[in-house]
């Protein structure tokens, strides 16, 4: 199975080690155990961090069953992330979420790849309120200058502002384009 060789890789026994044979049967009894979870695979082939991040979502409710400590759990996400998405390829999609910007995208997918381009970046979103500004510095101008004169302070705020505001400027848009091309009434 793909994921215990994963697994394998990153716990790797250490022949120095075996002194210490306590620390060797945690580990093989942690494998074991992960093993009969039949959790999703992950090839490593992908070097993109979504998929990467949503392999690691999946299987962190079965770190609770094998009885992995925070301290372990976070030294695994540490070393898959060292081996199979590099700094490299971290800086380049931390870089395309400073940049991001809605353009012509609806409000709901600038959210989507707000998102998913969020985990390449957790310092500048690890609060609500950095969060949303983050979110806002993206949006396109005629949405950017209500949602930001309204002064909210969480992101799901920001983001119901931003979808209400969208369907109205939509709205006015159309009622616009309508108006145009209907006949004046003239009286009589």
């Amino acid at each position: 199975m793909r994921n215990c060789k994963i697994i394998s890789q990153l716990f790797p026994q250490n022949p120095r080690t075996n002194r210490n044979a306590t620390a060797n049967d945690v580990v093989n009894l942690m494998a074991q155990q992960f093993r009969k979870l039949h959790p999703p695979s992950f090839d490593g082939r992908s070097t993109d961090s979504i998929v990467a991040e949503e392999w690691i979502e999946e299987i962190e409710n079965n770190f609770d069953f094998i009885e992995c400590n925070d301290r372990q759990e976070d030294r695994f996400k540490e070393l898959f992330f060292e081996k199979f998405f590099p700094p490299t390829a971290r800086q380049n999609k931390e870089a395309e979420f400073i940049k991001l910007e809605q353009g012509r995208l609806p409000p709901i997918e600038y959210e989507k790849k707000f998102e998913e381009l969020s985990h390449c970046a957790p310092h500048l979103v690890n609060t609500n309120w950095r969060k949303a500004r983050q979110f806002e510095r993206g949006l396109r101008p005629e949405l950017k200058k209500h949602v930001v004169a309204f002064r909210l302070m969480t992101y799901a705020e920001v983001l119901q502002a931003t979808q209400i505001l969208s369907q109205d400027l939509d709205n006015t848009k159309s009622l616009c384009k309508d108006g145009g091309s209907k006949r004046k009434f003239h009286g009589g």
